[in-house]
């Protein structure tokens, strides 16, 4: 059985996908179904023209002519589910979904909202998805009326034997040596007001103000606001020492970080998978999530969780953390067993059997 993998573009910098296409393409070939041709055409685009064109070029024609040319009779695999607008009717197809952040927590509005929603109508020509959730399966069935027969679970997996814990003493001299604390909280992610950061600053704000010696460390985009109250907060806890952004890291540094920081934070109002969970875990370091979309899924018993909106109740639980010896292992421990629902060739073991119940 052939099997066309059609892989979104690298320069749209969505660090998931990167990570997913390597899960599938390495679990082809490491757990013995390697009969497949992995379609990822170079660009042969100028380099006079904008990332913005480059993107319009690769996705709506580029792409396009290259799935019609594979014909009636091609088995096709969406790796992303933001391509939806390639499934053909003609050709068989499974396209993975990650999230429906927009009808969940909707950030877009007007033609790009409505753009958006066309397109993930598109989904229903498919022959069968892959949900990286169950509660991503349910808004499926909720908001697409896709029947529960053309969807399967697959949760994404994680190589622990390639996960790097690393050492905690040698990690926070490298790391957070120079920002004295007795406390280091982790912060990773996107400046978007789906992932819920100002909960998370007025959590840290609410505990030093009670005396707690901590310092929120935060990589990813600089946190920035519309509301100038939130750039306020973020002004005032930077001025104090509470906040320290250090921007964009490469993967492999941010597992350092994990490392060496005591606790990991992940606020979130909407995720479709939350791929940090697993990777704090891993980590093996304690982790509070809030309690929304799947995010008590993910983490199954190994989280603290907090009302989503309520920064009093995640400032609580901070201190719960640091203030309990044996909840902190307790958490280590079940996150470890959690882990185990996320196997690696758990996924592909599951995308064999839908292709072949595709033919």
């Amino acid at each position: 059985m052939t099997v066309n993998l059609i892989n979104s573009c690298d320069f749209e910098g969505w660090r998931s996908m990167q990570v997913y296409r390597d899960i599938v393409i390495n679990g082809f070939q490491q757990f013995g179904f390697s009969d497949y041709v992995y379609r990822n055409e170079e660009l042969n685009i100028p380099t006079s023209l904008s990332n913005k064109f480059a993107k319009y070029y690769y996705k709506y024609m580029h792409l396009p002519r290259a799935v019609k040319k594979l014909g009636d009779d091609a088995l096709l695999h969406h790796l992303d589910h933001g391509y939806a607008h390639l499934i053909q009717s003609n050709q068989r197809s499974v396209v993975t979904v990650h999230d429906l952040t927009h009808f969940a927590y909707p950030e877009l509005s007007g033609y790009s909202l409505s753009s958006w929603k066309k397109r993930m109508l598109k989904l229903k020509k498919a022959n069968h998805l892959v949900a990286v959730s169950q509660n991503v399966a349910d808004l499926l069935m909720q908001f697409l009326d896709i029947p529960a027969n053309k969807i399967s679970v697959g949760y994404h997996e994680i190589d622990l034997d390639k996960f790097t814990r690393h050492d905690k003493v040698v990690g926070r001299e490298k790391w957070l040596g120079k920002y004295q604390a007795d406390h280091y909280i982790l912060s990773v992610g996107t400046n978007d007001p789906k992932k819920n950061i100002k909960v998370l600053l007025e959590a840290v704000r609410k505990i030093t103000k009670e005396g707690l010696n901590a310092k929120l460390i935060r990589v990813g985009a600089k946190l920035e606001f519309h509301d100038d109250r939130l750039n306020n907060l973020v002004s005032s806890l930077k001025k104090n020492g509470y906040l320290i952004e250090l921007g964009y890291l490469p993967h492999s540094k941010v597992s350092e970080l994990l490392g060496a920081c005591d606790l990991f934070c992940f606020p979130s109002a909407y995720e479709g998978f939350g791929l940090p969970i697993i990777e704090a875990q891993a980590a093996g370091i304690p982790l509070i999530c809030s309690d929304a979309s799947c995010l008590p899924e993910i983490a199954g018993k190994g989280a603290l969780f907090h009302e989503v909106d309520n920064a009093l109740a995640l400032a609580s639980q901070i201190k719960r953390v640091f203030s309990d010896n044996n909840l902190r292992r307790d958490l280590r421990e079940l996150g470890e067993v959690n882990l185990k629902r996320f196997q690696l060739g758990s996924h592909v073991t599951l995308l064999k059997d839908v292709y072949q119940s595709l033919g």
